[in-house]
């Protein structure tokens, strides 16, 4: 690595951990602030509330790595701008592309330990979080208001595997449930789909149900019986819809392809939706490489970029690459797009931006 190579590399980890820590700092005093008057009344303890920070740390650090690396890259360019240090290296013959060959670097090094921990970590981080928040912080809103949990995925008993779109955790009611039966080899042999289920007593009543039964092929040996109101007794009760390991979003990526091979005979709706989280969680720790090569070109076309200038760059290009990746999302969960079009459209688009705006970038 040469000089100029560690240099950058040096100048960039000091803005990037200062950006973390300032951003993670805002996080926990502005959700104390709010939270102080229930942590007193409750009186929570020390570890608990440690215990609680503790697990946002990387779910913070996966969310901000981004934005903190495209400061740290208009900030070191602008810089490097200002004092003539861009047009000194020119003069010794080093082009741009190799300039900026460290940022590259270091966007990926980050991409890594982002895709890494948001498949190892941010999952069971969020099951904490989540716990602690509902049996310490919120305990009484969650007994006196209605909360909605969405995308429920539970491997119930007798290899039935279930998916929930919402559950209504006071009324204790289901949107949108699939419920597939499995034999012993995981074939699928039945599948019921509803638009609701009320808990009443010990047993669910589904509305609106549609019963398909397949044969040893999964295909199916009768036309499908529809039911307006049926009983069905699955073992399943509401605190078992609350468990929160039941939840796609407190998986991995491994258990939310398992989950969804073992659920492709539900309908194409359900699936189109996990499949676009399944791609999504392995595009999105790449943002980060995305925005700094996209920060790279605007750097060096804007002379000696001050701090504010930075930050105001900065969450300029954050705010139109989220948008196009919230839209492209929701065109793929809504099955306009492809899944893995979806996931990587923002990605590939701002890419494609990044590369020509290089092109046309001071030489």
């Amino acid at each position: 690595m040469k000089i100029i190579d560690r240099y950058i590399v040096r100048e960039f980890l000091v803005p990037f951990f200062y950006c973390l820590t300032v951003f993670i700092s805002l996080y926990v005093v502005i959700d104390l602030c709010g939270r102080l008057e229930d942590i007193l009344k409750h009186h929570v303890e020390w570890s608990v509330l440690l215990q609680y920070y503790g697990a946002f740390l990387p779910i913070i650090f996966v969310r901000t790595a981004p934005i903190a690396a495209l400061l740290s890259t208009l900030y070191i360019l602008g810089n490097l701008s200002k004092y003539n240090e861009i047009i000194a290296l020119k003069a010794t013959g080093l082009s741009i592309w190799r300039m900026v060959l460290p940022f590259f670097f270091l966007g990926i090094v980050i991409s890594m330990a982002t895709l890494v921990i948001n498949d190892k970590i941010v999952p069971q981080a969020n099951l904490v979080s989540a716990t602690v928040k509902e049996e310490h912080l919120d305990k009484e809103k969650a007994q006196l208001q209605e909360r909605i949990v969405e995308n429920i995925a539970l491997y119930g008993a007798h290899n039935r595997l279930i998916h929930v779109r919402k559950f209504y955790t006071k009324s204790n009611l289901l949107e949108e449930i699939t419920i597939l039966e499995q034999d012993n080899e995981e074939r699928v042999i039945a599948k019921i789909q509803a638009k609701s289920a009320q808990w009443q007593g010990n047993k669910w009543a589904f509305n609106d149900c549609v019963v398909y039964n397949f044969n040893d092929k999964e295909e199916e040996n009768a036309e499908p019986a529809f039911f307006k109101k049926m009983l069905i007794g699955i073992e399943e009760k509401p605190k078992d819809f609350l468990r929160r390991e039941a939840s796609a979003e407190f998986m991995n990526y491994q258990k939310l392809r398992e989950y969804i091979r073992r659920l492709s005979g539900s309908g194409a709706k359900i699936v189109q939706k996990l499949l676009v989280d399944l791609h999504y969680k392995i595009s999105f720790p790449f943002v980060s490489l995305i925005i700094i090569f996209l920060g790279i070109p605007f750097a060096l076309s804007t002379q000696g970029t001050g701090k504010v200038a930075s930050i105001g760059l900065s969450v300029v290009i954050a705010f139109f690459y989220y948008t196009v990746e919230a839209l492209s999302l929701a065109l793929g969960k809504g099955g306009t797009l492809p899944p893995i079009i979806s996931a990587w459209f923002a990605n590939f688009l701002f890419s494609t931006v990044a590369i020509m705006l290089m092109r046309r970038a001071p030489k």
